[in-house]
């Protein structure tokens, strides 16, 4: 196992139990709206016809960058801890 999955669970063990349901629902959702194994079509489509799918793309890079920032500020955090 990973030196990072293990800090993972690490961690997820001192977590108080009703926070548990909500970083299980936190986490299915970043499943679904990753659809990795879909990648590859959902950019062919995007491609076809960017105007359909204005919103889905804006959607797309907005994650992009909110996920950008939560890694940058949990570097951040581990650097100060």
């Amino acid at each position: 196992m990973s030196a990072i999955r293990n800090e993972t669970f690490e961690l997820i063990e001192k977590i108080p139990d009703d926070y548990i349901y909500w970083l299980n629902e936190m986490i299915k959702k970043f499943i679904e709206e990753q659809e990795i194994e879909n990648e590859d079509a959902k950019i062919a489509r995007w491609q076809a016809d960017p105007d359909k799918y204005e919103q889905e793309i804006s959607n797309f890079i907005k994650g992009g960058i909110k996920a950008s920032r939560y890694e940058e500020r949990a570097r951040k955090n581990a650097n100060t801890n």
